[in-house]
């Protein structure tokens, strides 16, 4: 509601960052332990991956309307 991505301790429940989104509201997130990534969809259609620890991320832009649900998973081929 705050346009706010916190990164919390899940064992003392204290908030370890807080990082403003600037560029659009966040509609939906998630994180995705697998990667080690917060992913952000945003009311521009803008999807953002972000470091938890440091706070930098990536701009994957591509939709034009409100990004409602998101979902991380990761293909893996082998020869």
């Amino acid at each position: 509601m705050d346009n706010t991505i916190k990164v919390w301790d899940v064992y003392d429940r204290k908030c370890l960052r807080t990082y403003e989104e600037q560029d659009s509201e966040v509609s939906v997130m998630l994180y995705s332990a697998m990667h080690g990534v917060i992913v952000t969809g945003h009311d521009s259609g803008l999807i953002k991956l972000w470091q938890p620890n440091s706070g930098t991320f990536v701009k994957l832009p591509g939709h034009r309307n409100t990004v409602s649900c998101s979902r991380c998973c990761l293909r893996c081929c082998s020869r």
